[in-house]
């Protein structure tokens, strides 16, 4: 292969890098716009218990992690709050709060009562009693007029 020959396949294949670094940045800043609580603004539906969730003027719809991204997750369906999960240390779910029933499992996933789960994870229970105090403040801090 000549000089040229060689410097074009060279500015060929840093051309292409750069392309297929530019296009894995964008792919992760667009797929990692992670949604928080305090981002967002809260309104009572029909019922009190109903929390209708919005970004801007629209009515949400999808997940919103707590601000550590591993704490709780809101799951939202049509701007409608339709469950809360809080999470042990290793991922898996501690409790469940959906239609204000509070559901608390082992850390290997298991069921357990609100008892065992205060006396067994005693830390991670008021973690997640502080967790729910910190959440009812953002959310009236953020109620829409």
């Amino acid at each position: 292969m000549t000089r040229i020959g060689n410097f074009i396949t060279i500015k060929a294949i840093i051309m292409k890098n750069t392309f297929l670094c530019l296009l894995v940045t964008f792919i992760f800043i667009s797929c990692n716009q992670t949604k928080h609580p305090a981002e967002l603004s809260y309104s009572y539906g029909a019922n009190k218990w109903e929390l209708l969730v919005y970004d801007g003027n629209s009515l949400y719809d999808g997940e919103v992690w707590s601000d550590d991204n591993k704490s709780y997750k809101l799951f939202i369906d049509s701007g409608l709050l339709q469950k809360i999960e809080y999470y042990h240390s290793n991922g898996n779910v501690f409790c469940r709060v959906q239609f204000q029933e509070k559901i608390f499992y082992s850390i290997q996933g298991n069921e357990i009562s609100r008892d065992d789960a205060r006396d067994i994870y005693e830390d991670r229970y008021w973690q997640f009693k502080a967790e729910q105090r910190n959440l009812k403040k953002i959310v009236q801090n953020n109620m829409r007029q």
